[in-house]
């Protein structure tokens, strides 16, 4: 092989690595896709391992205040957290209170419990304990504003609660205590929570890679803003407490209409409200991901990455032909002289 051959086989080689290199910089494609499955098995937690669970792995207790309200919390803390992911847990109506406990009883200690192996470990997890409140409301002041607690509402006009603002102030300050990675936030939310799981997507969707609502209602008019985020939802056919048809049935159809294709959802057959336990750690199958494979796997596109990997790709690209251009000349201008 010549040394101009040798050359360029190196720099195209070298425009290939740079855009393979890049092309992993690229936003995860969520997966879109619905499903009708029966419940899976519940898995039983005993007392005493939901309270060895609760202080080995979210022993770290805290309370965030606002001007408005504050917020207890429980964190687990993986042992790296420098562009560790970060996962908000918010739970439903039975855990409001001030204790700094009951949030974790529902859900969240299962992925840690079900898989010494589970992604959940490798991310910075805060469920915050929202304070109970007179007349029913939870993490979304629906009934103050005249709506039933569980029945489908407006964003428009129920204004945003002093909890749901203080969960935004929450992660910010997650994110900047321990460095994490801005475009890996997801959060999770069971009945009362997945309420406030589709009213903050439709408020501050933007802070947010990924969404799990499970067995929650939320305002269909905000589809398109719904629709630019990957949702992995789930809702009991049988759930007469969040009217199955009030709820996700309604907010898939809508987003699905949209036509962007990155919203999941579960069906139970045969469940009723409480399938929080069976959702959180959902194995997939039916053309169905698992839960925390796909939760994990999204990443959203930082502002302009977009941009700047199609510039790097061009630029590759460019520098290759032109120093194809190059080389071609200086073999032609070689050839002439060889012949005189």
């Amino acid at each position: 092989m010549t040394g101009t051959k040798k050359f360029l086989c190196a720099v195209l080689a070298a425009a290939l690595a740079a855009t393979a290199l890049l092309l992993p910089l690229r936003p995860t494609t969520a997966y879109a896709a619905t499903a009708s499955v029966q419940l899976p098995e519940k898995k039983i937690i005993s007392y005493a391992e939901r309270v060895e669970s609760k202080e080995e792995l979210f022993s770290h207790k805290a309370t965030f205040r606002t001007d408005e309200t504050s917020l207890k919390y429980r964190c687990y803390l993986p042992e790296v957290t420098d562009g560790a992911p970060l996962v908000l847990f918010l739970h439903g109506g039975g855990e409001r209170g001030t204790d700094n406990d009951r949030q974790l009883d529902n859900a969240i200690l299962l992925p840690f419990i079900e898989d010494e192996d589970s992604p959940f470990y490798s991310a910075v997890v805060v469920a915050p304990q929202c304070p109970a409140k007179e007349n029913g409301d939870g993490w979304v002041d629906m009934r103050e504003h005249g709506y039933d607690i569980y029945a489908n509402y407006s964003v428009d006009e129920v204004p945003e609660s002093a909890e749901c603002r203080a969960l935004v102030g929450l992660i910010n300050e997650m994110v900047t205590r321990y460095s994490l990675d801005t475009s890996r936030v997801y959060v999770i939310g069971v009945s009362q929570g997945a309420v406030a799981v589709w009213d903050l997507l439709a408020r501050h969707g933007e802070l947010f890679a990924a969404a799990v609502p499970i067995a929650g209602v939320g305002d269909v008019s905000k589809a398109e803003i719904y629709a630019d985020i990957p949702i992995y939802a789930f809702h009991g056919a049988m759930d007469f407490i969040v009217p199955y048809d009030k709820g996700t049935p309604r907010l898939y159809e809508a987003v699905d209409a949209v036509g962007k294709g990155k919203m999941n959802f579960v069906s139970f057959s045969d469940g009723v409200h409480d399938i929080w336990d069976q959702s959180i750690i959902y194995a997939g199958g039916n053309g169905m991901p698992s839960l925390a494979e796909w939760l994990f796997s999204q990443k959203k596109e930082v502002e302009g990455t977009g941009a700047v990997i199609a510039i790097c790709v061009v630029g590759a690209v460019v520098l290759t032909g032109i120093a194809v251009g190059v080389a071609l000349v200086a073999d032609r201008k070689r050839s002439r002289e060889s012949s005189i």
